[in-house]
């Protein structure tokens, strides 16, 4: 990807790979350099030039900081890789002004960095948070003078004298007392309101997601689990009115070093919180955008809404009830609505009822096969809920075509899957599955790139991926 960077947006003559760096003979576009994503610098008639990247960088000593600006607001699991956005975003040359899609953008991390180059970023996601915090981050940048003289002190001084009463019988509040005790959540609902009063919504927005980001460390859950499940640790030593200001003081900090750097206004970014799939409907963006880039969700995906539900809930942003269902709504989800669905689902696998390719639906009935029945319940759903997740993601495939210019690429950074039926393991070539399906909605497969992944730390760092692929589609009528 170094490579096809410095071909992309400095036009060589030609070039010739060295121990520690890259020689570029001829280059058109030499005013392009400082854009360069994987080189801290570069040299030109002797004079060396640190890049933006590498700016944007420096606050941290870690090889790769995927943390720099509003890339720091609250951890999101899945985040996209913010170097590989941009290195996309100058391979394929991307201008300032040109219309970039996202379709499941997540946190915000490829609208973000967009939004960075001068490009006007559109995303979709179906989880409320995730829109919640792209949605934040994406308005930052236009709001970091607000963001970086906010008075924590202050604020916080306001927050202690407010009165909170967390006797209600909502089921927003009975939820919440089940999972809190009920001095942290006193001090949640005094940030929350507090909050409500601050006139600037994106730095209210900020205040929320800085108070959601430390909301499982002070919760009933056991913090290291990605799932609901009761607490065994110990609570911090650090009470939770601390702890949030240093948070909020720790993300002040990254934005600030946007005014430094210059970064200046950045174009507003559109997300809707939706489903991909319903974006080709969208009769105003038919023909509409100039790129797409994405990290998709995988086959049988990790529970993003149950990781999140604590925080869904004291948002507002959905209600205890609603959290089953939001579940299962999420393209890769293993959550089924209700016990019936499996049975229709098997129904679909076994008749090819969503007309998936035949290579795809193959491998489905292959999994199917192996199942024993000492497989557990989640084993024996996996082959229907592969079959589901193509389904879906061909839906998807569809849906983007329509909302791209001809010729325009679309990006997809790809995780690979393994499970284990029948007691033999069996790894699932997500990539080439997904490929099968883009084809056969008449995506051209410029180039699949296997891509060396970045260690993940935290809570969810068991549960990264350690394989995956770069797909490049074009549409071509």
């Amino acid at each position: 990807m170094a490579v096809k960077e410095v071909q992309s947006i400095l036009h060589p003559e030609y070039i010739r790979e060295e121990n520690d760096c890259i020689k570029a003979y001829g280059c058109k576009r030499i005013e392009n350099a400082s854009r360069l994503v994987f080189y801290s610098s570069y040299e030109n008639e002797g004079t060396e030039t640190t890049t933006t990247q590498a700016i944007r960088e420096s606050s941290t000593r870690k090889k790769q900081n995927t943390r720099y600006y509003a890339h720091g607001i609250h951890d999101y699991k899945g985040k996209f890789n913010p170097q590989i956005v941009k290195a996309l975003l100058n391979i394929f040359d991307i201008q300032p002004g040109q219309r970039v899609l996202d379709p499941f953008c997540g946190s915000g991390t490829s609208l973000f960095e967009i939004q960075l180059m001068g490009g006007v970023p559109y995303g979709v996601d179906i989880n409320p948070m995730a829109v919640f915090i792209a949605s934040t981050k994406t308005s930052v940048g236009n709001e970091v003078e607000a963001c970086v003289n906010f008075n924590i002190d202050a604020f916080m001084t306001s927050v202690q004298d407010c009165r909170v009463d967390i006797s209600g019988k909502t089921e927003r509040m009975v939820y919440l007392r089940s999972w809190f005790r009920e001095d942290y959540l006193r001090c949640l609902e005094a940030i929350r309101i507090t909050a409500g009063n601050e006139k600037n919504e994106s730095l209210r927005k900020l205040i929320l997601l800085c108070a959601s980001n430390i909301i499982r460390e002070y919760s009933e859950q056991e913090p290291s689990d990605l799932r609901i499940r009761r607490r065994k640790s110990a609570y911090p030593e650090e009470s939770l009115f601390h702890r949030f200001s240093a948070e909020f003081t720790a993300i002040q900090v990254k934005i600030a070093k946007m005014l430094e750097d210059n970064v200046g206004n950045v174009p507003k970014a559109t997300i809707y919180n939706d489903s991909v799939v319903n974006i080709g409907g969208y009769k105003e963006y038919k023909n509409y955008f100039d790129f797409a880039v994405t990290s998709p969700p995988y086959a049988t995906a990790l529970p993003y809404i149950d990781t999140q539900r604590l925080s869904l809930v004291w948002l507002g942003l959905a209600r205890p009830s609603e959290i089953i269902m939001l579940e299962s709504s999420l393209i890769g989800s293993r959550e089924l609505k209700r016990k019936s669905v499996a049975a229709e689902l098997l129904t679909d696998l076994k008749t090819n009822a969503n007309k998936i390719s035949s290579a795809s639906h193959y491998i489905c009935m292959d999994l199917q096969n192996k199942l024993v029945p000492s497989d557990g319940f989640r084993k024996q759903n996996v082959p229907i809920l592969l079959y589901r997740y193509i389904s879906e993601m061909r839906a998807m495939f569809s849906s983007v075509y329509t909302v791209l210019k001809t010729g325009a690429y679309y990006c997809l950074v790809v995780g690979h899957n393994k499970t284990t039926i029948g007691g033999v393991t069996t790894y699932i070539d997500t990539p080439t599955l997904l490929c099968n399906e883009a084809a056969e909605q008449g995506f051209v497969v410029s180039e699949v790139l296997p891509l060396e992944t970045y260690q993940r730390y935290g809570i969810h760092a068991q549960n990264a991926i350690t394989n995956e692929s770069l797909i490049v589609l074009q549409k071509q009528e």
